[in-house]
Protein backbone atom coordinates (compact mmCIF):
# COMPACT_ATOMS: atom_id res chain seq x y z
CA UNK A 1 0.00 0.00 0.00
CA UNK A 2 2.79 2.31 1.10
CA UNK A 3 4.49 1.74 -2.96
CA UNK A 4 1.24 2.39 -4.33
CA UNK A 5 0.77 5.42 -2.20
CA UNK A 6 4.58 6.69 -3.47
CA UNK A 7 4.06 5.68 -6.82
CA UNK A 8 1.25 8.31 -7.11
CA UNK A 9 3.25 10.99 -5.41
CA UNK A 10 5.97 10.69 -7.56
CA UNK A 11 3.61 10.17 -10.73
CA UNK A 12 1.95 13.46 -9.52
CA UNK A 13 4.99 15.31 -8.82
CA UNK A 14 7.07 14.47 -12.47
CA UNK A 15 3.41 15.11 -14.01
CA UNK A 16 3.25 18.99 -12.52
CA UNK A 17 6.54 19.61 -13.21
CA UNK A 18 5.83 18.89 -16.90
CA UNK A 19 2.97 20.83 -17.38
CA UNK A 20 4.84 23.51 -15.69
CA UNK A 21 7.59 23.08 -18.21
CA UNK A 22 5.18 23.02 -21.05
CA UNK A 23 3.50 26.28 -19.89
CA UNK A 24 7.11 28.52 -19.30
CA UNK A 25 8.13 27.03 -22.61
CA UNK A 26 7.06 29.52 -25.21
CA UNK A 27 8.98 28.63 -28.04
CA UNK A 28 6.24 26.82 -30.20
CA UNK A 29 3.96 29.96 -29.67
CA UNK A 30 6.94 32.49 -30.89
CA UNK A 31 7.72 29.92 -33.94
CA UNK A 32 3.65 29.83 -34.63
CA UNK A 33 3.22 33.73 -34.42
CA UNK A 34 7.24 35.80 -34.79
CA UNK A 35 5.47 38.75 -34.41
CA UNK A 36 5.55 38.52 -30.79
CA UNK A 37 9.25 39.29 -30.42
CA UNK A 38 9.36 40.69 -33.70
CA UNK A 39 11.78 43.95 -33.54
CA UNK A 40 9.64 44.85 -35.87
CA UNK A 41 6.24 45.09 -33.94
CA UNK A 42 5.69 48.17 -31.47
CA UNK A 43 7.64 48.43 -28.25
CA UNK A 44 4.58 48.90 -26.25
CA UNK A 45 2.84 46.18 -28.12
CA UNK A 46 5.46 43.55 -28.06
CA UNK A 47 5.42 44.49 -24.23
CA UNK A 48 2.08 43.88 -23.48
CA UNK A 49 1.89 40.63 -25.43
CA UNK A 50 4.85 39.51 -23.00
CA UNK A 51 2.20 40.19 -19.90
CA UNK A 52 -0.34 38.73 -21.13
CA UNK A 53 1.63 35.60 -22.30
CA UNK A 54 3.55 35.08 -19.37
CA UNK A 55 1.82 36.61 -16.28
CA UNK A 56 1.10 33.30 -14.61
CA UNK A 57 4.70 31.90 -15.26
CA UNK A 58 6.44 35.42 -14.61
CA UNK A 59 6.47 36.92 -11.54
CA UNK A 60 7.01 40.35 -12.55
CA UNK A 61 4.37 40.14 -15.18
CA UNK A 62 1.86 38.55 -12.58
CA UNK A 63 2.15 41.72 -10.27
CA UNK A 64 1.49 44.09 -13.37
CA UNK A 65 -1.82 42.07 -13.86
CA UNK A 66 -2.25 42.10 -10.31
CA UNK A 67 -2.00 45.94 -9.47
CA UNK A 68 -4.24 46.50 -12.75
CA UNK A 69 -8.10 47.37 -12.61
CA UNK A 70 -10.13 44.28 -12.35
CA UNK A 71 -13.00 46.60 -12.88
CA UNK A 72 -14.45 50.00 -14.10
CA UNK A 73 -13.42 53.05 -11.13
CA UNK A 74 -10.40 50.32 -9.62
CA UNK A 75 -7.05 52.13 -9.65
CA UNK A 76 -5.17 49.27 -8.99
CA UNK A 77 -1.90 50.34 -6.88
CA UNK A 78 0.57 52.54 -8.26
CA UNK A 79 2.52 51.98 -5.53
CA UNK A 80 3.30 48.55 -6.15
CA UNK A 81 3.20 48.89 -9.91
CA UNK A 82 6.08 51.79 -9.74
CA UNK A 83 7.53 51.39 -7.02
CA UNK A 84 7.25 47.24 -5.88
CA UNK A 85 9.85 45.31 -7.12
CA UNK A 86 9.83 45.64 -10.77
CA UNK A 87 11.86 49.13 -10.59
CA UNK A 88 11.40 50.55 -14.05
CA UNK A 89 9.44 47.40 -16.48
CA UNK A 90 6.29 48.75 -15.63
CA UNK A 91 4.73 52.50 -15.60
CA UNK A 92 1.20 52.98 -14.06
CA UNK A 93 -1.50 54.82 -16.14
CA UNK A 94 -4.92 55.79 -15.56
CA UNK A 95 -8.50 55.24 -18.24
CA UNK A 96 -10.56 57.70 -18.20
CA UNK A 97 -14.07 57.30 -19.98
CA UNK A 98 -15.86 60.45 -19.78
CA UNK A 99 -19.51 61.73 -22.20
CA UNK A 100 -19.38 65.12 -23.22
CA UNK A 101 -21.91 66.93 -20.79
CA UNK A 102 -21.53 64.95 -17.74
CA UNK A 103 -19.11 66.68 -15.39
CA UNK A 104 -18.02 62.54 -13.81
CA UNK A 105 -15.17 60.25 -15.44
CA UNK A 106 -15.10 56.56 -15.23
CA UNK A 107 -11.32 56.12 -14.14
CA UNK A 108 -9.07 52.81 -13.75
CA UNK A 109 -5.65 52.19 -13.52
CA UNK A 110 -3.55 50.02 -15.56
CA UNK A 111 0.00 48.67 -14.96
CA UNK A 112 1.88 48.79 -18.58
CA UNK A 113 5.51 47.65 -19.90
CA UNK A 114 7.33 50.79 -19.59
CA UNK A 115 7.99 50.30 -23.58
CA UNK A 116 4.32 52.14 -23.33
CA UNK A 117 5.08 55.56 -24.37
CA UNK A 118 2.86 58.53 -24.05
CA UNK A 119 2.19 59.14 -27.52
CA UNK A 120 1.61 55.78 -28.07
CA UNK A 121 -1.19 55.77 -25.50
CA UNK A 122 -2.31 59.19 -26.68
CA UNK A 123 -2.68 57.57 -30.19
CA UNK A 124 -4.15 54.88 -29.39
CA UNK A 125 -6.76 56.81 -27.20
CA UNK A 126 -7.60 58.70 -30.03
CA UNK A 127 -8.45 56.18 -32.16
CA UNK A 128 -10.45 54.03 -29.59
CA UNK A 129 -12.48 57.49 -29.38
CA UNK A 130 -13.28 57.56 -33.11
CA UNK A 131 -14.07 54.25 -33.47
CA UNK A 132 -16.46 54.16 -30.23
CA UNK A 133 -18.05 57.62 -31.45
CA UNK A 134 -18.25 56.18 -35.40
CA UNK A 135 -19.86 53.13 -33.98
CA UNK A 136 -22.46 55.14 -31.72
CA UNK A 137 -23.18 57.60 -34.50
CA UNK A 138 -24.02 54.47 -37.13
CA UNK A 139 -25.88 52.63 -34.59
CA UNK A 140 -28.38 55.88 -33.53
CA UNK A 141 -28.71 56.21 -36.83
CA UNK A 142 -29.87 52.57 -37.86
CA UNK A 143 -32.01 51.75 -34.84
CA UNK A 144 -33.03 55.44 -33.23
CA UNK A 145 -32.01 54.32 -29.70
CA UNK A 146 -32.83 57.39 -28.26
CA UNK A 147 -34.85 60.23 -29.23
CA UNK A 148 -31.97 63.09 -29.33
CA UNK A 149 -35.24 65.50 -30.19
CA UNK A 150 -36.93 65.49 -27.17
CA UNK A 151 -33.96 66.89 -25.32
CA UNK A 152 -33.14 64.82 -22.21
CA UNK A 153 -30.40 66.97 -21.50
CA UNK A 154 -27.57 64.14 -20.72
CA UNK A 155 -27.46 62.83 -24.65
CA UNK A 156 -27.80 64.90 -27.33
CA UNK A 157 -26.75 65.07 -31.07
CA UNK A 158 -23.21 67.05 -29.98
CA UNK A 159 -23.00 64.24 -27.08
CA UNK A 160 -19.25 61.97 -27.66
CA UNK A 161 -17.54 59.56 -25.38
CA UNK A 162 -13.49 60.42 -24.75
CA UNK A 163 -10.99 57.96 -23.80
CA UNK A 164 -7.68 58.63 -22.39
CA UNK A 165 -4.70 56.81 -21.19
CA UNK A 166 -2.51 58.80 -19.55
CA UNK A 167 0.78 57.80 -17.63
CA UNK A 168 1.08 58.75 -13.87
CA UNK A 169 3.58 61.46 -14.63
CA UNK A 170 1.77 63.10 -17.65
CA UNK A 171 -1.20 62.90 -15.25
CA UNK A 172 0.26 64.64 -12.75
CA UNK A 173 1.40 67.59 -14.79
CA UNK A 174 -1.65 68.18 -16.72
CA UNK A 175 -3.02 68.40 -13.22
CA UNK A 176 -0.72 70.74 -11.40
CA UNK A 177 -0.98 72.70 -14.94
CA UNK A 178 -4.86 72.87 -14.69
CA UNK A 179 -4.28 73.77 -11.05
CA UNK A 180 -1.77 76.36 -11.37
CA UNK A 181 -3.91 79.09 -12.19
CA UNK A 182 -6.30 78.41 -9.34
CA UNK A 183 -3.33 78.27 -6.78
CA UNK A 184 -2.21 81.72 -8.02
CA UNK A 185 -5.55 83.23 -7.86
CA UNK A 186 -6.03 81.42 -4.62
CA UNK A 187 -2.58 82.80 -3.18
CA UNK A 188 -3.10 86.01 -4.13
CA UNK A 189 -6.59 86.24 -2.74
CA UNK A 190 -5.52 84.95 0.93
CA UNK A 191 -2.24 87.45 0.73
CA UNK A 192 -4.39 90.61 -0.25
CA UNK A 193 -6.81 89.27 3.01
CA UNK A 194 -4.10 88.90 5.30
CA UNK A 195 -2.23 92.87 4.15
CA UNK A 196 -6.30 94.39 4.29
CA UNK A 197 -7.24 93.04 7.99
CA UNK A 198 -3.98 91.78 9.79
CA UNK A 199 -0.75 93.54 8.30
CA UNK A 200 -2.26 96.76 8.16
CA UNK A 201 -4.49 97.27 10.87
CA UNK A 202 -1.58 96.48 12.69
CA UNK A 203 0.96 98.75 11.12
CA UNK A 204 -1.37 101.73 11.39
CA UNK A 205 -1.58 101.07 15.18
CA UNK A 206 2.06 100.68 15.29
CA UNK A 207 2.17 103.91 13.84
CA UNK A 208 0.18 105.39 16.09
CA UNK A 209 1.86 103.96 19.18
CA UNK A 210 4.71 105.40 17.92
CA UNK A 211 3.59 108.91 17.65
CA UNK A 212 1.94 108.89 20.34
CA UNK A 213 4.75 108.39 22.00
CA UNK A 214 7.04 110.73 20.49
CA UNK A 215 4.03 113.53 20.88
CA UNK A 216 4.20 112.44 25.15
CA UNK A 217 7.60 112.85 25.01
CA UNK A 218 7.62 116.02 23.56
CA UNK A 219 4.90 117.21 25.88
CA UNK A 220 6.75 116.05 28.75
CA UNK A 221 10.09 118.16 27.87
CA UNK A 222 7.94 121.44 26.78
CA UNK A 223 6.33 120.91 30.65
CA UNK A 224 9.78 120.21 32.38
CA UNK A 225 11.11 123.48 30.55
CA UNK A 226 8.21 125.31 31.63
CA UNK A 227 8.44 124.41 34.83
CA UNK A 228 12.31 125.03 35.11
CA UNK A 229 11.27 128.24 33.34
CA UNK A 230 8.67 129.16 36.45
CA UNK A 231 11.44 128.27 38.85
CA UNK A 232 13.64 130.65 37.75
CA UNK A 233 11.49 132.99 37.92
CA UNK A 234 10.61 132.70 41.45
CA UNK A 235 14.11 132.28 42.59
CA UNK A 236 14.56 135.84 40.66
Amino acid sequence: MRGVVGLVIILGVALFERVRCIVQDKSALYAKYPQLVSSETDPCVRGLNQVLINMRTDANREIMTQTSMHGLNDLGSMHECEHGTMGDLATYTTLKFNLTYIPVQLISGLCLPSECAQQTLTDFSDTVTNKINSLAISLQKRFNLVDLDKGYGLITRESRVTMMVTQSDTATEEWQQSMRVGFYSAATFCTLVILAFFVVPNVAMLIRHFRGSKRQELESQVSSQRDYLNLQKLDS
